[in-house]
């Protein structure tokens, strides 16, 4: 007899034996590995606790394509403390956490615009400077900042934690004044310089151990300042340094973030690499939608008026300690010159003065909380193992999985989504094919159940 050109097809029920036996031998295999020495694994890394080596083995360590600096620098900037051991504050509600997230060991790397993000409005729309030119304390201008703080902040941080994930924090705002120093009393431009270690393809890069404007202009090698521009320039330096501690107390992180000032559209991947943190990690908050086609990037809408509560907060704040009656002329004259939509101080038809800040007409929109590239790649694509027909409760949890990743969705994310394009569309094109498949598997089912019984 002449043996068959072409091996018969195995039976379904030993299909299923084989696969069930292939995904236990590929369960068992670590074990196997780690029997009579230490442990092997792709991706382990062995670094002592704390220092340098805790920085390598938990930021460096995690891609192949990032590497130890040669030299010391930006090695202080990294955020070492802010991870979820950090000292926990009061929580809000927490934002709905993704199923595909669980999962202990995953770094996430939080990478925050200030203003209109993080911050309500552009600076807190000059409410900060009044405090500072009527020479209140700088830890007046601090408490201002703390009530100025989006409650998406802690929101989303706690989803990420509740998650299981490794959540670092950095800020990174864009403020061309503090780079490139704008005079008031001569009306030049000054690049300022301060240690050489703090600057890099451009950009400012403060360490978390920065605590003052005193600390920073001690370092200062820059062009000559008179007295009244080193003192413009120190209150911008405090200003943000105190949205950075709001962020700090905010988060109940246990050492402040590492600062990082660009004059420039913002580079998510070279801000990272200088930071030693491995690029595939970080997700970059920004209302900037010039910023959507970028890598990373998760597009919110700025914060440009308060929910009632808060208003009510920051009105009642300002005018306890800087009652408008008080203001001096010149002060009143620079904030009505700001644009209509950012001024804090308004005058009503009797030419009364009063704090202003804009109220919210709609309850305040969640920002997105997706998950880092590296995290999404390997998701796999669910498929079927038989050609029987899936139960439509099965079915429908399959679906309900993907929704999760996509709560939330601020409107200022559509155009991106649309396009597929960012780290945003990525997510919504996976659920969408998932959804796809599924739904031409079950289309398949019915027809052939449809054939069979003919």
């Amino acid at each position: 007899m002449r043996l068959p050109s072409v091996v018969t097809p195995a039976s379904f029920s030993e299909r299923h034996d084989l696969v069930i036996k292939a995904i236990l031998f590929f369960l068992a295999l670590p074990t196997f590995l780690r029997l009579g020495g230490a442990p092997v694994a792709s991706g382990s890394v062995h670094a002592g606790v704390g220092g340098d080596g805790w920085l390598r083995g938990r930021l460096v360590g995690h891609h192949p394509a990032n590497r130890p600096f040669e030299s010391s620098r930006f090695r202080a900037l990294a955020p070492l403390h802010n991870s979820k051991s950090a000292l926990v504050l009061a929580r809000p509600e927490p934002g709905p956490a993704p199923e595909g997230w669980r999962g202990k060991g995953e770094r996430v790397t939080l990478v925050l615009d200030l203003d209109k993000t993080v911050l309500y409005g552009n600076d807190g729309n000059d409410l900060g400077v009044a405090l500072q030119w009527m020479d209140k304390d700088v830890s007046t201008v601090k408490e201002l900042y703390t009530k100025l703080i989006n409650p998406n902040l802690r929101r989303t941080y706690d989803a990420y934690v509740e998650a299981g994930k490794e959540v670092d924090v950095v800020i990174y705002t864009r403020r061309p004044q503090i780079v490139y120093y704008k005079s008031c009393v001569r009306h030049n431009t000054v690049p300022v310089r301060y240690a050489d270690e703090w600057h890099a393809q451009g950009q400012l890069f403060f360490p978390s151990d920065v605590k003052s404007s005193q600390d920073i202009f001690a370092t200062y090698t820059g062009p000559e300042l008179l007295e009244d521009e080193q003192h413009d320039v120190k209150m911008s330096l405090d200003r943000l340094l105190a949205a950075r501690d709001a962020v700090t107390s905010q988060l109940g992180l246990a050492c402040a973030p590492p600062v990082v000032v660009t004059a420039q559209t913002k580079d998510l991947a070279m801000t990272a690499r200088q930071l030693n943190l491995p690029v595939e990690t970080c997700l970059l908050f920004d209302d900037n939608t010039d910023l959507r086609r970028k890598a990373g990037v998760v597009l919110v809408e700025p914060l440009e008026s308060l929910p009632h509560t808060q208003r009510h907060q920051v009105l009642t704040f300002m005018q306890d300690q800087l009652p408008v009656e008080t203001l001096e002329q010149e002060l009143v004259e620079y904030l009505e010159e700001a644009r209509p939509e950012e001024r804090s101080l308004w005058r009503d038809e009797a030419g009364k003065l009063t704090w202003h800040v804009p109220e919210a007409t709609l309850p305040l929109r969640g920002w997105r909380t997706p998950m880092p590239a590296p995290l999404v790649k390997s998701r796999p694509v669910r498929r079927a193992v038989s050609n029987h027909v899936l139960p439509l409760k099965a079915g429908a949890k399959i679906l309900e999985l993907h929704s999760e990743p996509m709560s939330n969705v601020s409107p200022a994310d559509v155009p991106a989504q649309a396009a597929g394009l960012g780290l945003g569309g990525l997510i919504d094109l996976r659920a969408a094919a998932e959804k796809a498949a599924l739904m031409r598997e079950l289309d398949c089912d019915a027809e052939q159940a449809r054939g069979g019984g003919r």
